[in-house]
């Protein structure tokens, strides 16, 4: 369990800030997996104790960082999209400017199917995203693109972003539209 007592002081706040950073920069050049404290140490150029001061357990540590990476998602309210359409650009858009932050938002996946906590957090983020998407849904109606909101809930950017050489915008939108013909029921 993380410490409740850690300063609020802003050295405190840095050192907290140096070393998330630091986990972040290895997850994303090394994959979660290879973030193992004494690695992140060295990256923050901090000793192990001040680490595990801050982040008593690698847990403690993994949890931290996907808060960070889930927080990099949120926008101020004067920021928000205010379309459907605009809010859905904008994240398929983290595929193309952010492949590294998909990488790893792609490992935090894989880590939620067998860390319970993990999946809670990601679990409780999607259900929030998926409010605010209905949220615009319902006040615009036509911004909807049906094809790139499809896409999105499938996940094929993620898919994209890992087989950048065999998909692009034209072949997501044939995957969905054939999604859509395939999961149509037939009435008659």
């Amino acid at each position: 369990m993380l410490h409740t007592d850690i300063p609020t002081t802003s050295r405190g706040q840095l050192t907290r800030s140096q070393i998330i950073q630091a986990a972040y920069h290895l997850g994303v050049t090394k994959g979660l997996g290879a973030l193992h404290t004494r690695a992140v140490a060295e990256q923050a150029k901090v000793n192990i104790a001040t680490l595990h001061y801050y982040f008593p357990t690698k847990h403690d540590l993994q949890i931290e960082l996907l808060k960070w990476v889930l927080a990099r998602f949120a926008t101020t309210p004067q920021d928000k999209p205010t379309t459907l359409a605009d809010e859905l650009r904008e994240a398929v858009n983290w595929v193309d400017t952010d492949p590294e932050m998909i990488a790893l938002w792609h490992d935090f996946w894989n880590l939620s199917r067998t860390d319970g906590e993990v999946q809670k957090i990601l679990h409780d983020h999607l259900v929030d995203w998926r409010s605010d998407l209905a949220n615009l849904l319902q006040q615009n109606p036509s911004s909807v693109d049906a094809t790139l909101l499809l896409a999105l809930a499938l996940g094929l950017p993620i898919v994209a972003a890992t087989l950048p050489e065999s998909w692009t915008s034209e072949t997501l939108q044939a995957a969905v539209k054939k999604w859509i013909v395939n999961t149509t029921p037939n009435v008659r």
